[in-house]
């Protein structure tokens, strides 16, 4: 107790006339890759309730104690003071591992929208039944010379002509 007192800058004696709360603050951070001898927490030691307070400095409470003398009940108030440890621990560790980083590489990629350009390129070159994926993937279109072809810019005529349109309506009575 003693030597947690003093490295929180502070006196036994002081502290144990008026009671106080001390804080011992524990900083694990570790490597898991490295051997667990790398792996060695942090100390440090400090005073949590204020010296100077108006109202209760120090780490006190308060209890009662009940007895009867001559069939009369007395009760003694007893005020003690104390000395409060509060272990604080703060840390973090991590371990590589190959899964959670292709996984994340992954996701990362989909973001882009690489992951279906990937995926595509993977099976349209590797896979040995290429042509039937690519058959799928792709719609070949052929260009058809033909008369009755849709007009393109070279059989387009500069004028435009209006044809009128007969429409025929049967009736069936």
């Amino acid at each position: 107790l003693g030597y947690i007192v003093k490295e929180a800058g502070e006196s036994l004696i002081d502290l144990a006339k008026k009671g106080g709360v001390i804080g011992v603050v524990i900083n694990w951070n570790c490597d898991l890759d490295l051997p667990a001898s790398q792996c060695k927490p942090q100390y440090s030691f400090r005073r949590l309730d204020p010296k100077q307070s108006q109202g209760s400095s120090g780490f006190n409470f308060r209890f009662a104690k009940y007895h009867y003398i001559n069939n009369t009940e007395y009760r003694t108030l007893i005020k003690a003071y104390a000395i409060q440890i509060d272990v604080i621990v703060h840390g973090k560790a991590g371990k590589f591992s190959l899964i959670p980083t292709i996984i994340n590489f992954c996701t990362a990629l989909t973001s882009f929208g690489v992951g279906s350009f990937l995926c595509d390129w993977i099976l349209l070159t590797f896979m040995n039944k290429n042509e039937i994926y690519s058959g799928r993937k792709f719609d070949e279109v052929h260009e058809v010379e033909d008369e009755n072809s849709p007009i393109t810019s070279d059989n387009c005529p500069s004028t435009s002509v209006s044809t009128p349109i007969e429409i025929k309506q049967s009736l069936d009575l």
